[in-house]
C-alpha cells in the first residue's frame, strides 16, 4: 500500500512538473529565478530582521513577475491564485492592522485590466498614466503591494511583446520610477554601496527584459528549474504563509 501511495505521489507530481513540456522554457527560468529572489527577500525580512542586504536582493523579484504577466498575456486565473492571494491578503491585517491587497490579487488585477484595455495607447494616454501612476504610489503603497508599480511594469512588458517601437522607451522609464520608489521605501540612500547595487539590479532587469526572447533552452539545471517555476505559486504561498503564521504569535 506504501509503494502504490509513493506512486500515485510520483506520478501527481510528475504531471504537474510536465504539464507544460519537459524543456524549459525562457519565462521558466524568469520565474525560477523570480522565486529564489522572494525566498531571498522574505529571509531578510521574516528571519534576519529586515536586514537591508537581502531586501535588497528581493527586490529583483516583482519585475520579473510583472514582465512575465505581462508579455506572455495568458496568466491563468486558477481557484488556487484567487484562494491564496485572499488568504494572504486577509493574514496582512493581523501584521498591518489594515487589509493589504497581496501581489497575486494584483496580477489579476491587472492581467484583467490591460485584458479590456489593451495596449499599445496613445502617446498622451501612455504619460497620463506613468504620470498618474508616479504621484499615486505613495498613497496606495500601504494598501496594495508594490502599488502603481506594477501597472507600469505590465504595461512596457506588453508593448515588448508586441514589438512596439516604445517598448525599451516605457520598460526603462517604468525601472526607474521602481528604482526610485524602492530606494525612497527601503532607503537605499542611506549608503552609497546599497545605492550602488541596486542600480546595478535594475540594469540587469532592464537588459534580461530587452533581450528576453520566448524560446526553449538547453541547460543542467532543467529539472530545478521546472520545479521552481511550475510550483512557483506553492512555494510563494506556503513559505509566505508559515512565516507569517509563525510570526503572529510573536507580534502579540
Amino acid at each position: 500500500m506504501l509503494v502504490n501511495l509513493q506512486k500515485k505521489c510520483l506520478k501527481a507530481l510528475q504531471s504537474k512538473l510536465y504539464r507544460y513540456g519537459m524543456i524549459p522554457k525562457a519565462h521558466d527560468a524568469v520565474k525560477a529565478a523570480g522565486i529564489v529572489l522572494v525566498l531571498f527577500d522574505h529571509f531578510g525580512q521574516y528571519i534576519a530582521k529586515n536586514d537591508l542586504g537581502w531586501r535588497l536582493l528581493g527586490r529583483g523579484a516583482a519585475p520579473l513577475f510583472f514582465f512575465l504577466v505581462g508579455y506572455h498575456a495568458n496568466l491563468r486565473i486558477r481557484p488556487t491564485l484567487i484562494g491564496y492571494g485572499l488568504i494572504l491578503s486577509a493574514l496582512s491585517y493581523f501584521f498591518l492592522g489594515h487589509i493589504k491587497v497581496s501581489i497575486l490579487i494584483h496580477f489579476i488585477l491587472l492581467d484583467s485590466f490591460f485584458y479590456l484595455c489593451p495596449p499599445p495607447w496613445h502617446q498622451g494616454a501612455e504619460l497620463l498614466l506613468f504620470s498618474l501612476c508616479f504621484v499615486a504610489y505613495p498613497i496606495l503603497a500601504p494598501y496594495l503591494e508594490y502599488a502603481t508599480l506594477g501597472i507600469l511594469l505590465v504595461y512596457a512588458a506588453r508593448l515588448k511583446a508586441l514589438s512596439h517601437p516604445r517598448a525599451h522607451y516605457q520598460l526603462l522609464l517604468a525601472l526607474v520610477i521602481y528604482f526610485y520608489w524602492q530606494s525612497i521605501t527601503f532607503d537605499f540612500f542611506q549608503a552609497n554601496s546599497l545605492l550602488f547595487t541596486f542600480t546595478l539590479l535594475v540594469i540587469a532587469l532592464f537588459n534580461l527584459m530587452i533581450y528576453y526572447r520566448p524560446q526553449n533552452l538547453t541547460t543542467l539545471l532543467r529539472l530545478p528549474i521546472l520545479l521552481l517555476s511550475r510550483y512557483s505559486l506553492e512555494i510563494y504561498f506556503y513559505h509566505l504563509f508559515i512565516l507569517q503564521s509563525y510570526l503572529l504569535p510573536i507580534r502579540y
